[in-house]
């Protein structure tokens, strides 16, 4: 009768370990489809100032809600205006007439990204997430192998 606490114990630590270790790597794949598109823009972008047109809040032109930034740059000599969604971190560091630094592509200067930098901080804590998940259940299976 003891038994049955330990037996149901030991089998949800079991499938907790691989629920962890399944979610790291899971956040692990993310992080690679992530870096593969973002090493693309890293190797084949330019960084560039623009000017914001327009801050953008409310229903997007996708139908979705939430804040996107309207800013024209010039690249590769021609010039382009584009909208993309930015967070709220963005809206309250920035307003119309701000001048700011962006990365687009050089193959096509449509594709930009206006926080660069605060997206590569999103992806970095990700991995470390996803290898302290690993780290958990991979702890949690060896200790309950060992009994």
């Amino acid at each position: 009768m003891s038994d049955t606490p330990r037996k149901g114990n030991r089998k949800f630590q079991r499938m907790l370990g691989a629920g962890l270790i399944v979610a790291a790597f899971a956040l692990v794949l993310v992080h690679l489809q992530e870096n593969l598109s973002q090493g693309r823009m890293e190797r084949d972008g330019e960084i560039t100032e623009a000017r914001v047109v327009r801050i953008v809040s409310g229903q997007l032109p996708d139908g979705t809600e939430g804040h996107a930034a309207v800013v024209s740059f010039t690249a590769e000599g021609a010039p382009y205006r584009v909208m993309e969604r930015v967070s709220d971190g963005f809206v309250a560091r920035h307003g119309a007439g701000d001048t700011l630094r962006i990365r687009y592509w050089r193959a096509d200067p449509r594709l930009t990204e206006l926080e660069y930098e605060a997206n590569r901080s999103w992806r970095d804590y990700a991995l470390y997430l996803a290898g302290l998940s690993a780290l958990c259940g991979l702890l949690l299976t060896v200790l309950r192998f060992r009994r």
